[in-house]
């Protein structure tokens, strides 16, 4: 089930948290498998695993 973020909140955002370095969250491994993802339609060959592998 996805909602939207009005359905979520009301009223406008008072914060939003960039967490570019994976302090709080480690999405290095849904970064990269969704990078993948989106690459290979355009013929690339990547790796969707964690370094590479």
């Amino acid at each position: 089930m996805s909602l939207a973020l009005s359905q979520v909140f009301r009223g406008p955002l008072k914060l939003v948290i960039f967490d570019c370095d994976g302090v709080l969250v480690d999405s290095e491994e849904t970064c990269c498998r969704q990078g993948a993802h989106a690459a290979r339609p355009a013929g690339w060959v990547v790796a969707s695993g964690r370094g590479g592998h």
